[in-house]
Formats: structure tokens, C-alpha cells, sequence
């Protein structure tokens, strides 16, 4: 029992925190659990992690402060955790397909800065570069950007 360890590093509680303010809250109880439950495992049930759960939660009219609480504590001592992070994403994403995470856009951005042309006129490069994802929205977002890349990772082949 304890505290969940997160699975994943390749996100952050920034990431988290950041879907957990785009997230609808108009979903039923089951959703309403799930959502809690993936926060959990996300966050590894950190106090950070409770703070949004109850965000999220504030969102609905049936917030209640005490609720979002005995969940919690039941997930501490096993309650069932079947959702994690990736339960996020793909909530978030059905809400905003072209949604990219904040750690996402930084990687983006670092590899348009790195990749740049030399100059307005010039073509961006096009060194080759390996798509590892089937998510079309992301792999548009980075070809805006004048890359050739993915959604998850950015891999040189």
C-alpha cells in the first residue's frame, strides 16, 4: 500500500497540472474517479497531486472538499488505481485534439531553435528524423514549426 510511484518520467507534475486545468469536468462519477485515479498515479500521490484532484474536481457543481479526500485516502490504502497519465492525455485530447503538453512544446520549441535555418530565405533543414507516434495533430504541430518530428519524443534516425 502507500503512495503510488509513478511509472513514467517523461512528464511533469507541470504536465499534470497543465491537462488538469484544460480537462472538462462534465463526466459522471465513474469518469470523475478515473480522472482522480490517473492524477494518483501521475503524481505519485503527492500532496501536489491532491491539490489537483481538488482543482479538477472544483469544476463541477457536486464539488464536495471531502469527497475528493476519502478518495484520495482510499487510493493511499488500495483503493483501485486503473488510470494513469495516459488516462490524462487522452481525456485531454478528446476535449482539444492539438493538445501537446507543456514539457512537449518545450522540446518543440528547443528543436526548432536548434534546427533553425540560417536565414528567412534559406529552407528549413531536414535532417532525418524518425516519426514514433501515429498522433496526426502533434506530428502537424511539428511540422508547422518547420520540422520533421513526433509527438512523444523527438528520435534521430
Amino acid at each position: 500500500m502507500g503512495t503510488a510511484r509513478r511509472e513514467r518520467s517523461d512528464y511533469t507534475d507541470n504536465d499534470v497540472a497543465d491537462i488538469v486545468a484544460h480537462l472538462p469536468a462534465d463526466t459522471g462519477y465513474d469518469d470523475w474517479v478515473a480522472v482522480l485515479s490517473a492524477i494518483y498515479r501521475a503524481t505519485g500521490g503527492s500532496a501536489r497531486g491532491r491539490d489537483l484532484a481538488h482543482e479538477y474536481s472544483r469544476k463541477s457543481p457536486a464539488y464536495r472538499h471531502r469527497s475528493v479526500d476519502e478518495k484520495w485516502c482510499a487510493f493511499r490504502h488500495g483503493g483501485a488505481l486503473r488510470h494513469d497519465f495516459g488516462h490524462l492525455l487522452n481525456r485531454v485530447k478528446e476535449a482539444e485534439p492539438g493538445y501537446l503538453t507543456p514539457s512537449f512544446r518545450a522540446k518543440l520549441s528547443s528543436a526548432r531553435l536548434e534546427h533553425a535555418p540560417a536565414s528567412a530565405g534559406v529552407p528549413p533543414i531536414r535532417s532525418s528524423w524518425t516519426l514514433i507516434s501515429d498522433d496526426p495533430g502533434a506530428v502537424r504541430e511539428a511540422y508547422r514549426g518547420g520540422l520533421r518530428s513526433d509527438c512523444c519524443e523527438v528520435e534521430r534516425g
